[in-house]
Parts: structure tokens; sequence; C-alpha cells
């Protein structure tokens, strides 16, 4: 993910994106790509910033989890499985 540092996403989207949209606009130029499926939400201004800074504001507005495998993002809303810790010895 740190090739993303110098892809510059040059302009902006407004209004109702959902995350795949979102996630194609930070990714623009780029060699990864990315999974679908979580709901819309509204953005204003949303570009003109480096890749990686862009999937920041990605993952705070989304409430989301980036797994990247290669060039290959995977989006959880949890990542992992719950599992129950040992308590003591």
């Amino acid at each position: 993910m740190g090739r993303l540092v110098n892809n510059d996403v040059s302009g902006t989207k407004t209004g109702s994106l959902t995350l795949e949209a979102a996630l194609n606009h930070a990714l623009k130029g780029s060699v990864f790509s990315c999974t679908k499926g979580i709901k819309a939400l509204e953005q204003e201004g949303f570009g003109n910033q480096n890749s990686m800074s862009l999937l920041d504001e990605i993952i705070e507005d989304y409430k989301v989890e980036l797994d990247v495998d290669n060039t290959k993002i995977y989006v959880y809303k949890k990542m992992g499985k719950k599992v129950k810790l040992f308590d003591g010895y």
C-alpha cells in the first residue's frame, strides 16, 4: 500500500457516494482494486489528495477495515473473528 502515497488523485466528488465509488476514486490511476457492497454516504469535495489520505478518509467515514493482498484490497465492516481469550493461568 505504500505505493499509493505517490498516487495523486485529481478531481473531487460531491454527493452520495457508495464505498465502491469512493474507493474507485481514491485508487484512480493506481494498480489497486477493491471489493464492494457497503451503502452510500454523503461526501463533499472528496478527492484532490494522494490515495493514502483518501483511504484514511474512507476508513473513518465508512467505518470499515481494509486488508491488502498485493494489489487487491478487501473491505470489511469488522475483520477477523471473535475468539475467547484465556483469562488467567
